[in-house]
């Protein structure tokens, strides 16, 4: 009688992916950022710090900007009237988009003011603003020749009244140095 060996077939175990014979227990760092990407996807937009303050688009040829109504739960009708007479009139809810008007809380249903805490959204035209910032500039200039007036009338012969003019800017952190600026300017 004759043994017929059997084949045995040798079946090696694939190594596993180490680093540095290190077993991660992953094929490479690669494929784990790639799952992770997956699972937690990059956002579209960068954060951005929300603001209580967040105003509409400005529309064409306006100026917009928010004028206190209230300080410290009590009406301020002077500060309104004031920004009144000088033409600024509230920015009305109807003029807003569907995306913003749901930011906006109504101070009355029926007048459709848009307003945040205290303060009301108001707008004036553009131009009337320029005119306004041009007529301030011309009362300056108006008074100031008229303080150099006084001043050369007040000088006594041979002892001039010495001037100088600077103009400096300050910011938070810097400082701007100052222009001197002639006489004759």
């Amino acid at each position: 009688m004759t043994v017929q060996k059997k084949k045995v077939r040798k079946v090696t175990p694939k190594p596993a992916v180490t680093t540095h014979g290190v077993d991660h227990g992953h094929e490479s760092r690669v494929d784990e950022m790639s799952e992770y990407d997956a699972t937690y996807p990059e956002e579209s937009a960068p954060y951005v710090r929300p603001s209580s303050l967040d105003a509409p688009p400005v529309q064409e040829g306006m100026t917009q900007r928010w004028v206190r109504q209230s300080l410290f739960g009590k009406a301020d009708p002077k500060n309104l009237n004031r920004a009144w007479r000088e033409g600024w009139r509230p920015r009305l809810a109807e003029t807003l988009t569907e995306e913003w008007r749901i930011y906006a809380n109504f101070a009355d249903k029926d007048d459709g003011r848009i307003v945040v805490d205290d303060l009301l959204l108001m707008e004036i035209d553009s131009r009337v603003l320029a005119k306004r910032k041009k007529s301030l500039e011309q009362q300056t200039a108006q008074q100031m020749q008229a303080v150099e007036h006084d001043l050369e009338s007040a000088q006594i012969a041979g002892h001039p009244i010495f001037k100088e003019h600077q103009t400096s800017v300050t910011y938070p952190g810097t400082r701007v140095q100052p222009r001197q600026v002639a006489d004759d300017e």
